[in-house]
Formats: structure tokens, sequence, C-alpha cells
């Protein structure tokens, strides 16, 4: 559920695409993949949308429906989480380590459209539980990053022309914070562990919400 919104608020989303996914392919890849992929990848998520979402026609249509989809998984995650530090209590599991890396961008990214980012937003527990993440495990990276969104803060005031580098170094900034946190929690042996038995049998009763 969480998945295609995901997919359409990174590649599908114009304002999105313009401002921040394509920019900072561009900045990342080396000529001409940094031209060639960012076409490549959105026209993928498109193709998956009318596959997924044939019958809706528009693409309005469809935006309306992923991003209701998705607004339903995160109210269901977030009254799942409760008042929990992880899913399953105290410890985090390889579910954690999904759920983080699917939310930590969406929380982090400096979005133009930001009406699901708002709803995560909103969900307290759930934007406390990456909070809670990346300072428990990432606290070096998250102070430096905090240290330098508020430094640079500090210095975006003047004209257009001095704000602009500033601005985009930010968004840069930000978006490759986020993914490196993500990939790093997702690999990490040393803080993701088996589900207790309770816990799998939890799992298989639950629905499942990232399909």
């Amino acid at each position: 559920k969480l998945y295609p919104a995901l997919l359409y608020t990174w590649w599908l989303d114009e304002k999105n695409f313009t401002s921040l996914t394509r920019p900072w392919y561009t900045k990342a890849l080396p000529f001409p993949f940094n031209f060639y992929y960012p076409r490549k990848y959105r026209n993928q998520a498109n193709s998956l949308m009318e596959a997924l979402f044939e019958s809706l026609g528009s693409q309005e249509n469809i935006e309306t429906k992923v991003y209701s989809d998705a607004e339903k998984c995160l109210t269901s995650l977030s009254i799942r989480l409760d008042s929990s530090e992880f899913m399953f209590g105290a410890h985090p599991t390889s579910i954690d380590a999904t759920l983080f890396a699917y939310l930590a961008p969406l929380l982090k990214a400096p979005f133009k459209s930001t009406s699901l980012q708002n709803h995560l937003k909103e969900c307290n527990n759930l934007q406390k539980f990456v909070i809670r993440i990346l300072q428990r495990y990432f606290p070096k990276d998250c102070q430096e990053y905090e240290t330098q969104k508020r430094d640079e803060a500090k210095f975006n005031v003047g004209s257009n022309d001095s704000e602009f580098p500033n601005k985009r170094r930010n968004q840069f900034f930000a978006t490759l914070f986020a993914i490196i946190a993500m990939l790093s929690y997702a690999v990490s042996a040393g803080i993701v562990q088996n589900p207790h038995i309770d816990a799998k049998s939890s799992v298989d009763n639950e629905p499942m919400l990232f399909e």
C-alpha cells in the first residue's frame, strides 16, 4: 500500500521530480547516466502505475488512490506501533529495518509536494520512531546534519541569487543523508535481530501493509 505512493512522490509528482529527484540524480551520477536514469526510472514508475491502476484512467484518479491507500497504511502502522519503541517491543527486528527504509526518506527529503509527508508527520509515534533510530544508531551523522542545517539557515538571508546555491546544497545533503541512513540501517546485522516466535505469529496474523 505504501510503495506505490512513494514511487509516485519521488518520480511522478511533477514538482518533486523537477525540483528534487532529477536535480539530485544529475548531481550524483556522471554524464551521460545522470540524464538516462532519471527518465528510465520515471518511465518505469509510470508503467507500474498504469498496470496497477489501469481501471482508474486519469493521472489525477491514480494520484488520489495511491495517496489515500498510503495514508491508511501509515495510520495502520501508527496504531500497530502505539507507544512501543519498535514494532515488537524494545528491540528492533527486520520489520523495523524495512519500515525505517520506507519512512526515513519520506520524512527527511525536502519535497515541494508534501501531502504524504505531512500525514506522516501527523503520526507522531512514527515520526519519533524514525528520529529515535537516527539518534540511536547514527548519532554522529544526525548531529552533523542538524548542525549544518542550522549553520546554513543563518546564512540563507539575502537575495535569491545568494539563496539558491545554499538551498540546492540543503536539498542534496538532506536527501543523501536520508538514503545513506536508510541503507546502512537495513544492512546492519548488529542491530537487526530475528523476531521472537510470538512476534512471528503476530506478523502472520497482520495484514500485509506493504503490498
